[in-house]
């Protein structure tokens, strides 16, 4: 039976599909059952004696669709196209390897006719992006790439990804037209469809600050001799000890070697753990697998056989033993450790069985330097850096939304923890003042701020919020907030269209309060704004005498090219006491 926020996206798709559009984009998080929709849509667009192309690029992605698809559809004949094995040619749902399929002069490709393919779905869609490689070579053969004079009109291309941030899915926009729908991890969380998660900052002596980069993420080579030390895997031993009281965990590592060293290390302090990887015997890597499913194996370790493709819900902690740069691949692993358990749809008033009271991540933070790790809060508008001290993820959003509401000119997101937070609105520091994004600059003559990834915020005189956010597609989103409430208006095509629009959304009476390029902004600061700050803030009160001594003090400040202490600095300073005493 299908979940109620899975009917929605079929629905969803299918109602697309009758207004004539063909080209659709899912989001949904790891664990919400993106295959399960998949093979549930011939019901609602039937294949009127035509096939489904399920596009996957693991094996073990193929024969896992190949199940579910049988399972949904007992009266359809599934085949799996892909390197020694060949799907019937009267199959109806054909399960292909993209790199079977779409190697650049393979000849597999032609075993498929393009007239005979009503609906092609792709997994995993941001391997998809950027208009070229191995999928454009199979959507080019079907006659379903975006722009090409012999696009089709009557199939149906949907993509799926489970990706958070629009960077992880940048191109997307030259193969897709439109979201049909998506649902963020947090829904699913609030729903009950996703465990909740707390997280832990770890903070280790390794240091990886000239650690080279490739492809977006570190060089494997320099990240091991970095990261694969007795005193951080015991490390992370022992704080899996500590926060883990020997709940199911997956650790996460670097590579094979690294894996094979922690599980020696977990051993020789008295806990089983095993180590697995794409060497691995399929008899062995199966029994081990199957041993931590059944509980009686308390840690399972690996670099990447668990990142993809694997489905274990009992699993409760994650050891993020790999420092990453990638969102994406951040993603995939602690999605392993968000499925509920047991299930949402069990009754439980009788279950006897483990129970998992929410997910724990304990992210590993060396010494970066330069470079901006991925952790659990990065997914979620906060900075690297930002420890949720144990606290899960929905309490600290929560928290963080309701004082951004309270407080709707201060930038609440650069703080390391909700604590600093909540001090920083209590002293409103004088030296860490909003700043403009280079965007934000470039298309608007507002004071929008950065709220996170991709994500501008204008805040109003009358307590009302725009908010610019560009999605999986490239494409502009602008909503209107006020207080705990945000609306969608319009969905533009790209995020310069994004600040026009919001700009003409702002009221001509407080058109003054919110330019950036207003002359008075960039004059000297006057005794009417001194005595306004100096009664304001009790700090101030107590470095100067009187509203007199702040104000040379700002004027100095000023003549030496300070722009927090131009006429519109201050006043930007000045509302950000006043909304801070509401």
């Amino acid at each position: 039976m299908l979940r109620p926020y899975q009917s929605e996206c079929i629905d969803a798709i299918s109602e697309a599909h009758r207004r004539g559009e063909r080209r659709l984009l899912v989001v949904l998080p790891t664990g919400t059952g993106k295959t399960m929709i998949a093979a549930h849509l011939p019901d609602a667009i039937p294949l009127n004696g035509k096939r489904f192309l399920f596009l996957v690029h693991l094996d073990e992605l193929a024969y896992q669709s190949a199940e579910k698809f049988k399972e949904c559809n007992p009266h359809f004949k599934v085949g799996i196209e892909k390197a020694e094995l060949h799907a019937p040619p009267d199959a109806d749902v054909i399960i292909g390897s993209v790199q079977t399929l779409g190697r650049s002069g393979s000849r597999r490709i032609d075993c498929i006719d393009p007239d005979s393919i009503r609906i092609c779905a792709i997994d995993e869609a941001h391997r998809a992006g950027q208009g070229k490689g191995q999928y454009v070579n199979v959507l080019r053969h079907l006659k379903m790439f975006k722009g090409d004079s012999d696009c089709r009109k009557d199939a149906l291309l949907t993509a799926w990804t489970a990706t958070p941030n629009r960077t992880d899915n940048v191109g997307l926009e030259v193969i897709l037209d439109r979201i049909v729908y998506q649902r963020s991890i947090l829904d699913m969380i609030n729903e009950g469809w996703l465990a909740n998660v707390a997280a832990y900052r770890v903070y280790t002596q390794s240091d990886i600050s000239k650690v080279r980069t490739q492809a977006g993420d570190f060089l494997h080579k320099d990240l091991e001799e970095s990261v694969n030390t007795p005193e951080r895997n015991l490390l992370i031993v022992r704080k899996y000890q500590e926060f883990g009281a020997g709940a199911p965990a997956l650790a996460f590592t670097v590579d094979i070697q690294h894996s094979h060293d922690l599980a020696e290390m977990f051993q020789q302090e008295g806990i089983d753990a095993q180590a697995i990887s794409g060497n691995t015997p399929k008899t062995q890597c199966r029994t081990i697998i199957d041993s931590f499913k059944g509980g009686d194996l308390p840690v399972l370790i690996s670099c990447m056989k668990l990142s993809e493709g694997f489905n274990a819900p009992i699993a409760t902690i994650g050891l993020m033993g790999r420092p990453t740069k990638s969102q994406l691949l951040y993603t995939q692993q602690i999605g392993r450790v968000l499925r509920p358990w047991p299930p949402p749809e069990f009754d439980t008033t009788e279950w006897d069985g483990y129970r998992k009271p929410q997910a724990t991540i304990l992210d590993f933070a060396d010494n970066c330097g330069k470079h901006e790790l991925v952790n659990l809060g990065t997914l979620f508008g906060l900075r690297p850096t930002f420890d949720l001290k144990g606290k899960t993820v929905t309490k600290t959003l929560s928290d963080i939304e309701k004082l951004e509401a309270q407080h709707p000119s201060l930038d609440l997101r650069a703080g390391n923890d909700i604590d600093e937070i909540r001090a920083f609105i209590e002293r409103v520091d004088l030296f860490r003042s909003p700043q403009i994004p280079a965007l934000a600059r470039k298309y608007s003559r507002f004071c929008w701020i950065e709220q996170g990834p991709d994500q501008y915020r204008l805040s109003l005189p009358d307590r009302k919020t725009l908010i610019l956010k560009v999605n999986h597609l490239n494409q502009c989103e602008l909503y209107r907030s006020e207080g705990m409430t945000r609306v969608l208006l319009e969905v533009l095509p790209d995020v310069a269209n994004g600040f026009i629009a919001g700009d003409s959304l702002v009221p001509k009476d407080c058109i003054g309060a919110v330019m950036t390029t207003a002359r008075w902004r960039k004059d000297e600061p006057n005794k009417k704004q001194a005595r306004a700050l100096y009664n304001l803030n009790r700090n101030l009160r107590n470095q100067f005498r009187s509203s007199e001594d702040l104000l040379d003090f700002m004027v100095r400040q000023y003549k030496k090219g300070v722009v927090q202490f131009t006429k519109g600095g201050v006043s930007q300073q000045i509302s950000s006491l006043i909304e801070a005493r509401r």
